[in-house]
Parts: structure tokens; C-alpha cells; sequence
């Protein structure tokens, strides 16, 4: 596998992450922070299925991450 196939996994991954500490900042009662990171997560939404089929580096478990990154996040 080459090394660029796995951008679109690192930025749902970076999605996944952003959506986790959403949750923590809201369980913290700091909503603001949580508002940004939902939108970096969002926006992460959005580029890593843009840039996976930009690449043409769509797998089954690119998407198996992405809906687990949607779940936590949405």
C-alpha cells in the first residue's frame, strides 16, 4: 500500500478525535470549546471523503471508520 492511501484514514481519524473531545468539553460544561470542535470535525467530514476520492484511496475500512467518526461525532 503506498503511503498516500492513507491520508483520508488520518484525517477521519483526526475527525474522530475531534468529535471525542466535543464530548469531554461538554461533559466540562465548556461549550464554546466544544462548538469548535465540532466544526474542525465537520469540516474533517467533509476532506477525508473529498480527498479519498481524489486519491481514488477508498477502502472498506476507510468507511467502516467514517461512519464510526459519524456515530461519536453526529
Amino acid at each position: 500500500m503506498q503511503l498516500y492511501k492513507g491520508i483520508p484514514s488520518l484525517l477521519t481519524s483526526f475527525n474522530l478525535l475531534c468529535g471525542l473531545f466535543a464530548i469531554l468539553f461538554s461533559f466540562r460544561e465548556q461549550f464554546d470549546w466544544a462548538v469548535y470542535a465540532i466544526i474542525i470535525a465537520g469540516v474533517m467530514d467533509f476532506f477525508d471523503g473529498f480527498v479519498a476520492r481524489l486519491l481514488k484511496a477508498t477502502s472498506a475500512f476507510g468507511r467502516e471508520l467514517d461512519s464510526l467518526a459519524d456515530v461519536v461525532l453526529f
